[in-house]
């Protein structure tokens, strides 16, 4: 995935949780501080937006509920050491609400997110589930959206998608073209042919 590098994260295995995954080991916490890795700052919404959960707990929480394996390639960062903020790597576009929830932002066009650009990462950035190295797979943002509006206790968004009937469709047609209008119990259908009104 362009600006990611792959790199090291906790050890999964099929039982691991996301909880677990985002305490660092004491091994971990030794590598940091011995290493010199450095991170860097990659562009949000070409390839993946990012979903930023504060607290932490509250998105591996989600990624739980989600039932993705975390040794499958999932992209999720963490910031462990400044903000306690998770970041999941979410299909462009896909994330829409989130912003409304307390404690959620979307990062995309427009937006930069740090990651680490050496092996380990620092504790500001950390790859909790590091990316594949050949297409990463992305977490759906509706449905992590969803998760966490479920977590928080809000109900569902509203569907505002229009839904009109079989009989409202046929009126509004009627009322377009000048014809008569349908009884309710008429079957649903084209309308008949009505000749020109002069």
């Amino acid at each position: 995935m362009a600006g990611l590098e792959s790199g090291t994260a906790g050890i999964a295995t099929p039982t691991t949780i996301w909880r677990q995954l985002g305490r660092p080991t004491a091994r971990r916490r030794e590598l940091w501080a011995r290493s010199s890795d450095v991170t860097r700052w990659v562009a949000c919404g070409r390839d993946w937006d990012a979903v930023a959960v504060q607290p932490l707990g509250l998105g591996l929480e989600a990624l739980d509920r989600m039932g993705l394996g975390p040794d499958r390639g999932y992209p999720v960062l963490a910031d462990l050491a400044v903000r306690n903020e998770l970041y999941v790597l979410v299909a462009p576009g896909t994330a829409e609400g989130a912003e409304e929830l307390p404690g959620v932002r979307l990062l995309g066009p427009g937006r930069q997110l740090l990651v680490p650009a050496t092996g380990h990462g620092t504790p500001c950035a950390h790859w909790i589930s590091a990316p594949r190295a050949s297409s990463p797979l992305l977490a759906r943002g509706d449905q992590l959206v969803g998760q966490l509006r479920a977590l928080l206790n809000l109900p569902a968004k509203p569907n505002t998608e229009s839904h009109v009937s079989g009989f409202e469709y046929r009126v509004l047609c009627a009322a377009v073209i000048g014809a008569d209008l349908p009884a309710p119990n008429e079957p649903c259908g084209p309308p008949a042919h009505h000749p020109h009104r002069g």
